[in-house]
């Protein structure tokens, strides 16, 4: 099936080595962001549930930066004004096992983003603390 669709792309005048070496570089990039050290998987609470897809967020000071799409190119930066956390209430994501939790972001100047982080990855998820409201498990 490769074979047939390199040779229709050669046909449209698309050589193979390009294709090859788009299809290269998406994989070094998405292999590139997933090797950090800071790095969580995340997926969006929507109106209508969760979001099919997972992506992976981190942190730059007090802003959340999230990678998106196959390659994770797509990215989206979000500043954030309060983290807080809690559990989960009604369906939970899939793939991030019953220990997930719910963490709500308010973001500065729009509406707030609902995410579900795995349970080990919580303390890269939640940020700088000096955003963190509670915590569900630290000392007050």
């Amino acid at each position: 099936m490769i074979i047939a669709l390199l040779a229709l792309l050669a046909l449209l005048g698309i050589p193979a080595w390009f294709v090859l070496g788009v299809f290269f570089t998406a994989l070094h990039q998405r292999k590139a962001v997933l090797e950090r050290d800071d790095i969580f998987r995340y997926r969006v609470r929507t109106d209508t549930g969760w979001a099919r897809r997972k992506g992976v967020g981190r942190w730059v000071s007090d802003v959340l930066v999230r990678h998106r799409g196959i390659a994770l190119v797509r990215t989206d930066i979000d500043p954030v004004d309060v983290v807080e956390v809690s559990t989960i209430a009604g369906d939970r994501p899939k793939g991030f096992g019953n220990d997930a939790v719910e963490i709500q972001l308010t973001l500065v100047g729009e509406g707030p983003l609902r995410i579900a982080v795995p349970a080990d990855s919580l303390e890269r998820a939640l940020g700088p603390p000096g955003l963190r409201q509670r915590v569900p498990g630290e000392d007050e």
